[in-house]
C-alpha cells in the first residue's frame, strides 16, 4: 500500500447505479469487506424465500433504496425474475439481487444481523 493511502472498498452492480455499499480501513488491513450500505441504501443477506441468514451462511444479496434501478430495459422476463418487492422496506419499493452475487451474512455484508440500511 501506499504510504498515507487509505484502502477503501466500494461495492456497487450495475443496478445500484454507482455504488451501494462503502468500507474505509482504519488502518493497515488484510482484507476488504464488502462494507456497510451507504446513505438512503438498504442491504440484505436472504435465503431463497426473503429470509435473513444467520452470520456466516451463504445467501444472496438483495439491495434497496435510492439510486436503485427500476429494471432492465426492454427485458420484463429479466426484471421480473431479478426486482422483487423489498419485504424489508420502510416504505413500498423493490429490492434486487446483484446478478452472480452471493454472500455470507454478517457484520461485513450488513449489520450484526443480515439486514441493513442507512438513511443518513
Amino acid at each position: 500500500m501506499l504510504p498515507g493511502a487509505r484502502l477503501a472498498n466500494i461495492y456497487g452492480p450495475t443496478e445500484a447505479t454507482v455504488y451501494a455499499t462503502a468500507w474505509y480501513a482504519a488502518g493497515p488491513a488484510d482484507e476488504a469487506p464488502m462494507g456497510r450500505p451507504i446513505r438512503n441504501r438498504r442491504a440484505y443477506v436472504l435465503d431463497q424465500h426473503l429470509r435473513p441468514v444467520p452470520p456466516g451462511v451463504p445467501g444472496e444479496l438483495y439491495l434497496g433504496g435510492t439510486g436503485l434501478a427500476r429494471g432492465y430495459h426492454a427485458r420484463p422476463g429479466l426484471t421480473a425474475g431479478r426486482f422483487v418487492a423489498d419485504p424489508y422496506a420502510p416504505s413500498r419499493g423493490r429490492a434486487c439481487t446483484a446478478p452472480a452475487t452471493s454472500s455470507a451474512g454478517g457484520p461485513t455484508a450488513s449489520s450484526t444481523s443480515s439486514a441493513a440500511s442507512t438513511t443518513r
